[in-house]
């Protein structure tokens, strides 16, 4: 069992990477953000629509049999994923080059392509403001489930149903988000709109500790989640805008990792910190957290640019390290 975990982790990282990397070179980058929105749209869906499914069928067949339905279409997925045009980072720089004459820049060592992604991530302001938003959504990922279910049945007192109900908020609030709200802030500046969604996310988990109702719990669960969907589409949209094509498999790669990270220490912790100061305290200590994200995002003046704008700016060669459209 642990072997095959492991591997299905490996598979997950792989895919995450590959597809966060892909996207650029499927879309232009003006809908980059429209694109996201669908993909998480869809991630909502299968968040309220899976356990459901799960459920009945389970109730018709055996598990082995939903195990084996369940691959089945992770294979379908495969066969899809075929019939997608091949790219590779870099291609439409190499072209640009060739058609103007120049010499393509000679292919660096392994072991610099491995670290591209970790140094661009180290040293330019924008991806490290990036990678504080992104890493509170990972934190918040790990730690809100264990602390919303412990709240619900240790504080709130509710019965199996409410709790399912509970959950199911999350995948309400996404589909809000992809189906209301995107469109709407697609031309925002990516700074200020991804410290907003961080700071709502904070303030929903202050609700959450205060709560005393299965009303209110429910509603702010849906909140959470509808701005923790916004917030991914932005912070991933502004990455691959504004990460150059032949760097952004390596820096997803670099990030994956960190947030991987975060997300266990996220899981881990907010259980131990529910055992040692109850699901309301540990709810306000995320809160703090996410106001603490969200200030340099809402205050940095790298961060004031529209993903709209700068989109055409796109695909830099190499420039400096302070300049907001050579990275992301």
């Amino acid at each position: 069992m642990t072997t095959r975990t492991a591997l299905l982790g490996c598979g997950d990282v792989l895919f995450n990477v590959s597809a966060q990397s892909y996207l650029p070179a499927l879309v232009p980058s003006t809908r980059i953000m429209r694109a996201n929105t669908v993909l998480e749209t869809g991630d909502a869906a299968a968040t309220l629509a899976g356990p459901a499914v799960a459920g009945a069928v389970l109730t018709r067949f055996s598990g082995s049999a939903a195990i084996a339905m369940n691959a089945a279409s992770f294979l379908v997925s495969a066969l899809l994923l075929l019939r997608l045009p091949d790219s590779r980072p870099g291609e439409k720089t190499e072209a640009r080059e060739t058609a103007s004459g120049e010499d393509a820049a000679p292919r660096r060592p392994v072991r610099t392509e491995m670290l591209a992604g970790a140094k661009l991530l180290i040293k330019d302001p924008t991806q490290r403001l990036l990678q504080i938003g992104g890493a509170y959504l990972y934190l918040a990922a790990g730690a809100a489930g264990v602390m919303v279910i412990s709240l619900a049945v240790q504080e709130l007192h509710l019965s199996n149903l409410q709790v399912g109900l509970l959950l199911s908020a999350a995948g309400i609030g996404g589909l809000a988000v992809g189906f209301l709200v995107a469109r709407v802030v697609e031309r925002a500046t990516w700074g200020p709109l991804l410290g907003m969604s961080l700071l709502s996310i904070a303030l929903t988990c202050v609700w959450l500790a205060v709560t005393g109702s299965f009303g209110g719990a429910f509603v702010a669960v849906l909140l959470m989640d509808g701005c923790s969907a916004l917030a991914f589409i932005t912070a991933g949209s502004a990455r691959q805008i504004f990460t150059p094509a032949d760097r952004l498999g390596r820096l997803t790669a670099a990030t994956g990792i960190v947030n991987g990270a975060v997300r266990t220490l996220g899981a881990a912790g907010g259980g131990a910190f529910v055992l040692a100061f109850g699901a309301r305290n540990a709810l306000l200590a995320l809160g703090i957290c996410g106001i603490a994200a969200a200030t340099p995002l809402l205050l940095a003046r790298v961060a004031r640019v529209s993903m709209n704008s700068a989109s055409g700016t796109a695909e830099p060669a190499e420039a400096a390290p302070s300049a907001p459209s050579a990275s992301s």
